[in-house]
């Protein structure tokens, strides 16, 4: 399905831009040869204002109606409004004027709402892949259009082009009615945005959506002071007529041209530069070519200038920007997106036509060089602003994975302690008994550390529980001994419970003990619970170093440790690559190995039903994993991605996918998401039976 959608979306881009770049040629042209280039300021301004009238009704329309149907039906009414504009074109030079509001507005609410109705089918991976696909044969088809309106005009007439112009939206109107085939990613039913909230509205009600807005008017604004320039000059450069249009058509299309050519590299630069820094490469290439532009202020420079931006915008800008909206829930994007594409750039090409018509006023003694200067200004604040969307992106896929997430977390275990599990009797180890002389126990009695030291030595189950009774009399002579009782199943709660209370004085002892390769491993499993009570550095540090240990118990129960301390104490943060490093560890460990983990302390259950308790034989493995993981990311996405991952659904799988791909290394994950492919939790099916008890966790397993 989603190789049909995207062919039908690369035609229809096609379509659309080869209407879009031969509207933008012949809409130039009709204009300035109808008008002076003075009169252009005003038109962007007359142009916003209609776009900020239009996109309200069109985004109240993408809410009631489909949006396909919404889209397809406005690319037919513009194709009859070509034809009408063809009949009057001689009419006198108000034509231009209708000509102009239409292709510089309408046009642009049909693009964006293109765009808008492909972003509801696809999820974040498969559209950073299929966008740089639609965007270069959209590339393709505006290169078509800018020859074919150039060939028009020159063989024919110059309103031929209006009846090409109406033919390729009803071409596209007949595009997008064929998506009826791909039905949106994801329902809106649990979207949370209110019937009532204009597009206005919604669109500054988040700080996401409040940063695109700055940036597309900023950047915006920059592109309309280099246009102005660029269409000045070409006027005086070239007069009106043929050769004026010549020179649009070429220089609309070598934008094309290098726009496809910039495109076949924009997946990766993605890739690479993430979204913030891909979206930056417009504001900093238009900042590195503005400076020479300001030293050579000769036309052909500015005409690189403002190619420049034209070619940024149209490819890693485009490819970028696009993706911003995947993850966001239909509604908000069918509110917001009309405005931010439409209203909020033509706000911007308002604000740098006002900059350029103030400056004509004024009369500033060098006109080129001032308005190169403001662009220069709004690129380098939108590089700024545009610092933000790395993070923000981020929050929004969050935001989303948390709203359709309809499973428990995977850790499902309680912060209390653990269940210890009885074992044969000739298992346990217990303190030998020692014998004891008259005069020793003389002395004993003289000495009441000592003696307390016996009653925790003795082999009587009631006496070492009377003297762990006695915290305030233990010093470290008994510290010591406390821990070896650790490894005595029916003492050790006792055990720990005292050592909780000693264990901010004895830090030292305790991580030596769990780190040490010959403690029992009894004890080296039972440190981490009493290091977790202690929320430092040191015990942090002390904690992360046993996620080295050789038995996975004891590195299963440093990560629970390390969860509990993070999620009570924000202000302490462990070591991420020590923390990736450990991840990378785990993950390299066969299957057929990590499945045969057990616990010998089993982490207790509390408040949970037989449908969401994990089962008995589960190896916690995936946990471990997941405990790691949230050192240094957010616990309640990561468990709704880790679900999201074997969803059924591909929207919320598509972000499950995305959300593990931005905040986690590329190696960790490809391995993460094959491990949790293959591991059971949570009630769901096991994709592979487990392994014989005989498979079970050895002493000398990794």
């Amino acid at each position: 399905m989603n190789r049909t959608l995207t062919r039908i979306a690369m035609v229809t881009a096609g379509l659309m831009l080869a209407h879009q770049v031969a509207a933008k040629a012949f809409r130039d042209t009709t204009f300035l040869t109808a008008w002076p280039a003075t009169a252009l300021p005003l038109m962007t301004i007359g142009t916003a204002l209609l776009t900020a009238t239009l996109v309200p009704v069109f985004s109240r329309f993408l809410e009631r109606f489909s949006p396909r149907a919404v889209v397809s039906v406005g690319f037919a009414l513009s194709a009859a409004g070509h034809a009408v504009e063809w009949v009057f074109f001689a009419a006198g030079p108000w034509v231009a004027v209708v000509i102009y509001l239409h292709l510089a507005g309408v046009g642009a609410v049909l693009l964006s709402g293109f765009w808008s109705l492909i972003a509801e089918r696809f999820d974040p991976a498969g559209a950073r892949t299929s966008y740089g696909r639609i965007a270069a044969a959209g590339t393709a088809g505006g290169m078509i259009g800018s020859v074919a309106a150039e060939r028009l005009a020159t063989l024919v007439a110059p309103d031929a082009v209006l009846i090409m112009l109406a033919a390729l939206h009803l071409l596209c109107a007949g595009g997008v009615t064929m998506l009826r085939r791909a039905p949106p990613l994801l329902s809106p039913e649990k979207e949370s945005v209110q019937p009532g909230t204009s597009g206005l509205r919604e669109t500054f009600r988040t700080p996401y959506l409040r940063t695109i807005a700055s940036f597309v008017i900023l950047t915006s604004a920059s592109s309309a002071i280099l246009d102005f320039l660029l269409k000045s000059q070409a006027r005086a450069t070239f007069g009106t007529g043929p050769d004026l249009l010549r020179f649009f058509t070429v220089f609309y299309g070598s934008v094309q041209v290098l726009s496809f050519l910039a495109q076949t590299r924009a997946e990766r630069v993605v890739r690479r530069l993430g979204m913030g820094g891909t979206i930056n490469a417009l504001p900093g290439g238009v900042g590195v070519v503005g400076l020479f532009a300001l030293v050579f202020q000769a036309w052909p420079v500015v005409t690189a200038l403002r190619g420049l931006d034209a070619v940024l915008r149209n490819s890693l800008f485009r490819s970028a920007y696009e993706l911003l909206f995947v993850p966001m829930d239909a509604r908000t994007r069918n509110r917001a997106k009309t405005v931010l594409d439409v209203v909020c750039d033509r706000a911007g090409e308002a604000v740098g036509s006002g900059i350029v018509q103030l400056l004509l006023l004024v009369g500033v003694a060098s006109i080129s060089s001032s308005l190169v200067t403001v662009a220069l200004l709004c690129a380098g604040v939108a590089m700024w602003v545009g610092q933000r969307f790395g993070t923000l992106y981020v929050g929004v896929v969050e935001d989303q994975l948390l709203r359709y997430r309809n499973t428990p977390h995977v850790s499902m275990v309680s912060e209390a302690g653990w269940t210890l599990v009885q074992v044969p009797s000739n298992t346990l180890t217990v303190p030998p008994e020692e014998p004891v002389t008259s005069r020793t126990a003389a002395a004993h009695r003289a000495d009441p550390p000592i003696e307390l030291l016996e009653e925790l030595r003795s082999r009587e189950e009631s006496r070492v529980r009377a003297a762990l009774g006695r915290t305030s009399s233990l010093e470290r002579i008994h510290v010591a001994q406390v821990i070896d009782l650790l490894a005595w199943d029916d003492i050790s709660p006792a055990a720990r419970t005292a050592l909780e209370q000693l264990a901010p004085l004895h830090l030292g002892m305790l991580i030596d003990a769990m780190l040490d390769p010959a403690t029992d491993f009894a004890i080296r499993r039972r440190v981490p619970r009493i290091l977790g009570s202690v929320a430092t550095e040191r015990s942090l540090h002390g904690l992360a170093n046993g996620l080295s240990d050789s038995r996975f118990e004891v590195r299963y129960h440093c990560s629970r440790a390390i969860s509990r301390i993070l999620a009570k104490h924000r202000e302490l943060a462990v070591d991420r690559p020590q923390m990736i490093a450990a991840v990378e560890r785990e993950l390299s460990v066969p299957p057929q190995r990590w499945r045969g983990y057990r616990l010998l302390d089993r982490p207790e259950m509390e408040g949970l039903s037989d449908t969401t308790a994990p089962p008995e034989d589960s190896s916690h493995y995936l946990e471990h994993i997941v405990l790691l993981l949230s050192t240094i990311v957010g616990r309640d996405p990561l468990d709704a991605a880790v679900h999201g991952v074997r969803s059924l659904d591909p929207g919320v799988r598509g972000l499950a996918f995305e959300y593990l791909d931005q905040v986690l290394p590329p190696a960790v994950v490809e391995r993460l998401k094959a491990m949790i492919a293959s591991t059971p939790f949570g009630g769901d099916a096991p994709a592979q039976s487990a392994p014989p008890p005989a498979a079970t966790q050895s002493s000398t397993e990794h």
